[in-house]
């Protein structure tokens, strides 16, 4: 009977990824439609997942106080104090953390035409060849003109970027308005969702979906929070660093290097090239190369030591699968498909896995 039921939602799977695959090869502008309406809610949901362990942990707080008050409503309240805190964070990144680093970059964009003046002069006075010296300017200026791209919309595609950004803000802000809603009935939700699902499926075949259920959340709970905060150690680190070297627009670069650090495998090559780049267009070798040995440093130390310690053994793939993960999900679905393809990738050999024990076991049955 395990068997049987294990092959039936392994085949969910497959549907899923068939569904992803039609998604995103043809136009299904009704599918378009209905995720657009539901949108805020998803993302309601979403950081209610995240912001679950939070509100457990929280709430656990109130179990040694007397207070009959306290105990009853410890749950509401935890969701408050939770949310609270998520709001003075999300208040503090848009009015100070996000504003500052955007003026670095603009500040970095209007000077990038002195800094590349300056970087080929130095680049001809070093190199007596001629050729290594154009090979070198070739590549600064195909670098340079993908910065600029950024900065090249006219007026009317940047009024369409605002009034995009803009509604995207508002979606984001409906999530959040969502968030704690969901949380304090997370435990009501979850029963309608059982007796829905007991409407077309038996109670065994249901434990097993919360089964599997559970065995994702834990493959995504501990790689998601352990990739967050060992990435934001990182780009601490990073800020520190590159302001005692004194290297310009340093908040600028060390969030480059939060963010990248958050894609495996590829995130120190994707944040520390361009880093090492800008460094060396606007101060020289000797800054670039100091930064580039403090970037491989910082690199190796999360690699051999944070990370191991962090994320411990969440990932257990190989670079190879790692690679396709990032590629085939990166393509997918840009950024997000990068950082989230290893936790795909390993909920799907959790199937595998299982399905072929299934096939082993049946065929010693017969």
């Amino acid at each position: 009977m395990q068997g049987n039921r294990l092959k039936q939602y392994s085949s969910l799977l497959i549907v899923g990824i068939i569904l992803i695959v039609i998604y995103k090869t043809f136009d299904i502008s009704w599918f378009s439609i209905l995720l657009n309406a539901f949108f805020p809610i998803i993302i309601g949901g979403i950081l209610a997942y995240f912001l679950e362990p939070l509100v457990q942990i929280v709430s656990r707080l109130f179990e040694n106080i007397e207070n009959k008050f306290l105990n009853k409503h410890k749950r509401i309240i935890s969701v408050l104090l939770v949310s609270l805190v998520v709001i003075l964070l999300v208040t503090l990144l848009l009015t100070r953390l996000i504003p500052m680093v955007m003026d670095y970059a603009v500040e970095f964009i209007r000077n990038i035409d002195t800094y590349v003046k300056g970087f080929e002069s130095s680049i001809n006075k070093t190199f007596n060849d001629p050729n290594i010296a154009q090979t070198i300017i070739r590549f600064e200026k195909t670098f340079v003109n993908s910065l600029k791209s950024f900065s090249s919309k006219d007026f009317v595609e940047l009024i369409a970027l605002a009034g995009k950004t803009g509604s995207t803000l508002l979606t984001i802000l409906m999530g959040l308005i969502f968030c704690p809603y969901i949380l304090i009935e997370a435990e009501k939700l979850a029963v309608i969702f059982d007796r829905f699902m007991l409407s077309f499926v038996q109670k065994e075949n249901l434990d097993l979906i919360h089964e599997y259920a559970y065995k994702s959340h834990r493959i995504f709970g501990k790689f998601i929070y352990g990739k967050f905060i060992d990435s934001l150690i990182i780009g601490l680190i990073a800020l520190v660093g590159f302001g005692l070297m004194g290297l310009p627009f340093f908040p600028l670069l060390a969030f480059v290097i939060l963010v990248t650090n958050m894609i495996p495998y590829f995130g120190p090559f994707i944040g520390g090239i361009p880093v090492v780049f800008i460094v060396l267009l606007i101060e020289g070798f000797m800054p670039a190369l100091t930064c580039g040995v403090f970037i491989f440093a910082l690199q190796q130390f999360d690699g051999l030591i944070l990370g191991p310690r962090i994320l411990g053994d969440s990932v257990g793939i190989s670079p190879f699968w790692i690679i396709c993960s990032i590629t085939v999900f990166g393509s997918l679905f840009g950024f997000i498909g990068m950082f989230l393809g290893v936790p795909l990738i390993c909920v799907i050999r959790m199937f595998f896995n299982d399905f072929l024990q299934y096939r082993k076991n049946k065929i010693i049955d017969k």
